[in-house]
């Protein structure tokens, strides 16, 4: 099974540590799948082949193995992040969607954007950056009426391959449940208006939530935004370890049957703290195999992320910029 299942992902056969020299150019240390023989070759970005994976880990061909088999008994729950992976490294994010819509008050794209600034070390907790961004909401006016038309026109860029795994989640009865740090209702338009999919026994997205108010409470009719969900406070980057106690319902159902073994775990993210998504579950989970997708250019809290903390986290660590996107991904859940 082991050999099916390195077969399959026949694309990888080395893996690829990319780290930029002084020059402007990439170091390619190419590390042999087969034998501990390093070569260094310099070459332009621009000729890298892709898809290439910055690393994998050496259980990786055993997990997919047994991936697969959980996929033949449909015994695998897909767990996600949203911004930048299952959209582009090029997409907007959540926040950065309600940023830029003209259809928002100029003060509220203002302060939104001063908010978003991370070129310096944030000042504030993730509690607080998070309620603030809320509140912002609440306070400038958004409401039920704004969800659709705002994500009509926004720069959701979907990874390739994402219409693809949805469709293939579906047709396996894989379950998949979406932990972001963003906003679920910008999150559920876009993959109804994108792809048809909506929320159901098989699809569920965990983030913060709009409550809006009761129809016909509101002078125009329309319905604001007059509070946020979970009610324990807002789902951002740092506690997605809450996903558990926040998802139990669907933990139980998908991951934990009252008959038969636990179901294993897929679990996708562009961040080393996504993966704790399943932190307080990983006790009654059998396998489970993580995909990261790296950006070396991305700046977060005045600082960048180091490759080393996504080989610490991920089984598998893929380019963001991937033209393949998540065909690696279709790769191993495909039969």
């Amino acid at each position: 099974m082991v050999a099916a299942a390195s077969a399959a992902l026949a694309w990888i056969v080395t893996t690829r540590r990319i780290t930029k020299d002084r020059g402007g150019m990439f170091l390619r240390r190419l590390v042999s799948a087969r034998a501990s023989v390093q070569v260094d070759v310099a070459e332009p970005p621009s000729k890298l082949a892709t898809p290439d994976a910055l690393y994998v880990s050496p259980s990786f061909a055993e997990k997919c193995a047994a991936v697969r088999q959980a996929v033949r008994r449909r015994d695998l729950a897909l767990i996600t992040d949203f911004d930048h992976t299952l959209t582009s490294h090029e997409s907007h994010e959540c926040h950065d969607v309600l940023r830029a819509t003209d259809l928002m008050p100029p003060e509220f794209r203002r302060e939104m954007t001063t908010l978003l600034d991370f070129s310096k070390p944030m000042t504030l907790s993730a509690d607080e950056w998070w309620g603030r961004a809320n509140d912002l909401m609440i306070h400038h006016g958004m409401s039920a009426s704004l969800v659709e038309p705002i994500v009509a026109r926004a720069s959701f860029v979907p990874r390739p391959g994402l219409a693809e795994l949805l469709e293939l989640c579906e047709k396996q009865e894989t379950p998949v449940l979406i932990v972001s740090a963003g906003i679920a209702d910008l999150i559920e338009a876009f993959l109804e208006q994108s792809f048809g999919a909506r929320p159901g026994p098989l699809l569920r997205v965990s983030a913060n939530r709009m409550v809006f108010s009761g129809t016909g409470d509101h002078p125009s009719g329309d319905r604001p935004v007059v509070g946020w969900a979970p009610a324990g406070g807002p789902c951002h980057s740092h506690n997605k370890n809450l996903t558990f106690s926040r998802e139990r319902s669907f933990f139980d159902a998908a991951c934990m049957p009252a008959a038969g073994p636990v179901r294993h775990a897929l679990v996708l993210g562009d961040r080393p703290y996504d993966v704790r998504v399943t932190e307080l579950v990983r006790p009654g989970l059998g396998t489970e195999l993580r995909v990261g997708f790296f950006d070396a250019e991305r700046v977060e809290g005045g600082g960048r992320f180091d490759l080393t903390d996504y080989t610490d986290a991920y089984d598998i660590v893929l380019p963001a910029s991937s033209p393949a996107g998540l065909g690696p991904v279709l790769d191993i859940l495909r039969l």
